[in-house]
């Protein structure tokens, strides 16, 4: 919970270089590393975590541009965090938010996946960032996109890792103003 807010204070005040701490992976770990996504442009800042994801669908403009940052926190250390957005949703290259980091991009039929792989020393965070734009459609024509974000931790030491997931419910629609609403 402390990790989350950090990347919220973090996110919100602009800054764009995220300090993770290193971790000694512990023997038994069998707690879900936790995920958030922050979503910000006009009309909207807000960040979801994987607890409340789903009780969101964000009303985004087309032709406009919105900043995501993508985070997963764990005590025990995170192994790996990935994100999934349909190419239609004009994604750029994102980036990590932690130094010596790199994020790769695939390209597979209709998604664009972009996977952030700790390979040094466990940290206690990862995260990346990039945008998307959606295109334009008919007034009075909406289109749903979804963007999954999974990733996992070290299961401890020899262990299974334990894996987490959300998805954001994004809808865009001609001529509608953007903001999030509240499915529940």
């Amino acid at each position: 919970m402390k990790l989350n807010l950090l990347i919220l204070a973090m996110a919100m005040s602009g800054l764009f270089t995220l300090q993770s701490c290193e971790k000694e992976v512990p023997e038994v770990d069998t707690e879900q590393p936790s995920l958030s996504v922050t979503i910000r442009g006009p009309g909207i800042t807000r960040t979801v975590t994987d607890l409340d994801a789903d009780r969101y669908q964000f009303n985004l403009a087309y032709g406009v541009e919105y900043d995501l940052i993508i985070s997963i926190g764990d005590t025990g250390g995170c192994k790996e965090l990935h994100a999934q957005v349909f190419q239609d949703m004009n994604p750029t290259e994102f980036t990590s938010l932690i130094s010596g980091r790199e994020v790769t991009r695939r390209n597979l039929g209709i998604s664009t996946y972009f996977d952030l792989v700790n390979t040094g020393a466990p940290l206690s965070g990862l995260s990346m960032t990039g945008s998307i734009i959606l295109p334009q459609i008919p007034q009075g024509q909406g289109i749903s996109y979804s963007v999954y974000v999974y990733g996992s931790d070290y299961g401890g030491q020899g262990g299974r890792p334990n894996q987490n997931s959300l998805s954001l419910n994004i809808f865009s629609e001609g001529g509608v103003n953007p903001g999030v609403i509240e499915l529940y």
